[in-house]
């Protein structure tokens, strides 16, 4: 049972960094455009 507690925990720190840096990804990509 902690096995699976430990698991859905990293599985949504994993989502959440991703998500993050994903958007933070796509907004600097649209700034580049922008300049071009």
């Amino acid at each position: 049972m902690g096995i699976e507690v430990v698991l859905v925990v990293l599985a949504v720190v994993v989502l959440l960094i991703g998500g993050t840096v994903f958007s933070a990804w796509r907004s600097e990509r649209s700034e580049e455009r922008e300049d071009d």
